[in-house]
């Protein structure tokens, strides 16, 4: 058990794919970090040449996706590669894509 023991308790996310940007440094590292051990299946964006080694060291079943958040067609190509068949981490857990209004994805 953590020290974080009332995000044990409210927080489950055993088996859920979180995506976080920024994954391979500071707070988006620790949030990472925090996912995977609580069972995500983390997956992360940032620019860094060493995301995928840092997603290596966050968790075996980690990955890392080199790209600029800031360019809308590498998002859609990241997007595009996490949710195609035979891609491990999202295998059988989602059929499309459709961005909402804000410019976030929805995966179902």
């Amino acid at each position: 058990m953590s020290e974080h023991k009332a995000f044990d308790k409210n927080f489950m996310i055993k088996d859920m794919v979180a995506i976080v940007t920024g994954g391979a440094s500071g707070i988006g590292k620790a949030t990472a970090s925090l996912f995977a051990e609580k069972g995500a299946k983390v997956i992360l964006f940032d620019r860094s040449d060493d995301v995928k080694e840092v997603a290596c060291e966050i968790s075996q079943g980690a990955s890392g996706v080199k790209l600029d958040i800031t360019d809308m067609k590498q998002i859609d190509n990241a997007i595009s590669y996490v949710i195609s068949p035979g891609w491990e981490a999202l295998a059988g857990q989602t059929k499309s894509r459709k961005r909402n209004g804000t410019g976030f994805y929805q995966l179902i």
